[in-house]
Order: structure tokens, then sequence, then C-alpha cells
């Protein structure tokens, strides 16, 4: 299961799961558009319904199917991009330096932004979590 996707300094995309790292010389849209291709969308569909759905004008969950919902804590033309999927997430914790500390599922961790973002971009996915589980009902 991916844990996170972020764009390098050199412009390259490293994909973490528990288990391994991927380091991808392709561009971070492509790389996504291609796991929403996977799941037979596209990632400008999946954005687009999002937004229509829940009104939600900047920094929309992107969800790809029942393993992998990531929240865009950088967004994706961010040089720095940074997308999380909240499945993986098994703990969050406010730090002292105005960061936040996310354990993933596998015990290894990363160390983010401002907790009240984290918390607002949390809020939006767990939205979009639950509307899926209701429409599998």
């Amino acid at each position: 299961m991916i844990d996170y996707i972020r764009k390098t300094a050199d412009n390259q995309v490293l994909i973490v799961s528990s288990d391994k790292q991927v380091v991808m010389d392709k561009a971070l849209h492509f790389v996504i558009e291609q796991l929403a291709n996977e799941r037979l969308s596209s990632l400008e569909g999946r954005i687009t319904a999002v937004k229509k759905l829940f009104g939600f004008k900047a920094k929309c969950p992107i969800y790809l199917g029942r393993d992998l919902l990531l929240m865009q804590v950088l967004g994706i033309r961010s040089e720095k991009a940074l997308l999380i999927n909240i499945y993986s997430i098994k703990s969050i914790q406010k730090l002292k330096n105005q960061k936040t500390r996310l354990t993933f599922n596998r015990n290894h961790f990363l160390d983010v932004g401002g907790f009240s973002s984290i918390c607002e971009l949390l809020r939006k996915a767990r939205i979009v979590e639950q509307y899926r589980q209701k429409s599998d009902r």
C-alpha cells in the first residue's frame, strides 16, 4: 500500500510504501494519472467529481480506490508536492515546532507542516471516505 508520494528536489517522484521506496523519473501528474487510469478513470475526472459533490475549492482529496485516498499536503503542481494516503496513517501527533508527525501503519513517520492544516485536509478526506462507505452499501 502506498503511504505517500512526493516530488523530490531533482523533480523526480518518490513513492513510499510500507515495504519499499521507488523513485520514478516522471512528472508527478503523469504518475497520479497512471494510478487513476489503472482504476478506469482520470485524475481530472476524480478531482472534478469531488469538487462538485462536496464543494471543495482547493487541495481536494484524490480518491483512487479502497486502498488509496490521497490528501494533498502540498499540491500536485507545487515544487515540493506531497500527497499522503490517509489509509496508511496510524497516528497524528502535534509537535512543538509547528509541525505534525504522521506515523504510518508500519511505524515509520513523516514530519509535515502545520497541525491545523493537516487536520483540515484529513477532515476533507474523511468526508470523501464516508461518502464512499455509504455508496458501497
